[in-house]
């Protein structure tokens, strides 16, 4: 064999082997509990979930009602045309999201990356500009149709009603006929 095939085949059996030790590694996380959010003693799945998203579909008291909720999983996200009644109470933070202009977040934006070029080595500890402003609001701030995205530190894979930590009011995407800003 030629030098060049020699290298070839090397590289070939290196490839083979990490695609072996690869895929183990998959596996064994996989059956920790990685892949699905982990297993109960009789095999069926544990899915986690901490976070949703729901229309307002009423407020009462220190409560607010949603719609069409979107539970956000480990495993992936789950939509159901279902009903969740959210509890506020003294400690949850409530904000509404708003889109920062887009020349201060261009500018945010431009700064970032020039921040980015000068770091040699692991850049983990950076964040990325934030594109929302956000300001804290009262319950009484939410209105009827808002999209929310609900927080809490309970898991909330399967509940219809919990206490809530965070809930963002996100903005209204801008629609494409109008070309208007979202809100």
């Amino acid at each position: 064999m030629t030098p060049i095939s020699n290298q070839i085949m090397r590289v070939g059996i290196v490839v083979v082997a990490l695609t072996i030790v690869g895929f183990g590694a998959y596996q064994i996380g996989y059956k920790n509990g990685a892949g699905s959010g982990g297993e109960t003693q009789d095999g069926s799945s544990v899915v986690e979930a901490h976070t949703l998203l729901g229309t307002v579909e009423k407020t009462s008291g220190q409560t607010v009602t949603l719609n069409n909720v979107r539970r956000v999983t480990q495993a992936a996200d789950s939509a159901k045309a279902e009903t969740v009644v959210i509890t506020i109470d003294s400690s949850t933070d409530i904000e509404r999201l708003v889109l920062k202009d887009a020349t201060v977040l261009s500018k945010e934006m431009a700064a970032f990356t020039k921040k980015l070029q000068g770091v040699s080595g692991t850049a983990a500890t950076m964040v990325q500009p934030d594109p929302f402003v956000h300001q804290k609001i009262a319950l009484s701030d939410i209105k009827i149709g808002e999209t929310l995205s609900v927080s809490s530190s309970e898991n909330i894979a399967k509940s219809t009603a919990f206490t809530a930590t965070q809930i963002a009011v996100l903005p209204v995407p801008p629609s494409p006929a109008d070309g208007s800003k979202a809100q």
